[in-house]
């Protein structure tokens, strides 16, 4: 959904707004909850003066990966894998997991393999990693999404 504010100077003052769809928008220059799509826009004022503009609204997709900041695999039981939202939606996106001197220590395609703290010498050990999420191609041309996360033990 979107929205549309209008900001009318000059003219004789006492501006009046009519937008598409909207019935009592004279004298309110804001319309919310606006759907995908084309609006007119007209705002005139006391003395007849007015114009007219085309607004356009575009839906966008803004969901991406979540990666949580930081995870304690200490055997607790609690928070034990490092938890990313919403890589579900990009099945076929990397997950690359790097050491402070840029060793990798995790890889996973899709995520379906969570990172549990063990890296590819055994355990690693607690301190902050930097990850690189590369998205799915035919969902989001590649994105990459870059972070850190800290292992607590």
């Amino acid at each position: 959904m979107g929205s549309v504010s209008a900001n009318a100077y000059g003219g004789n003052g006492s501006y009046m707004y009519l937008f598409t769809g909207y019935t009592d928008s004279i004298g309110n220059p804001s319309f919310a909850d606006l759907s995908e799509g084309s609006y007119t826009l007209s705002v005139g004022d006391r003395s007849g003066c007015g114009a007219d503009t085309t607004v356009f609204i575009t839906e966008v997709d803004c969901v991406e990966p979540l990666a949580s900041e930081a995870f304690s695999p200490n055997g607790d039981g609690i928070n034990e894998i490092w938890s990313i939202a919403n890589m579900d939606l990009f099945p076929n996106s990397s997950v690359h997991v790097y050491d402070r001197w840029g060793q990798k220590v995790f890889e996973s395609q899709g995520y379906i393999e969570q990172w549990n703290g063990q890296g590819v010498f055994g355990t690693v050990p607690a301190a902050s990693y930097y990850y690189v999420i590369i998205l799915d191609d035919t969902v989001k041309g590649g994105q990459v999404v870059k972070g850190s996360v800290a292992v607590v033990r």
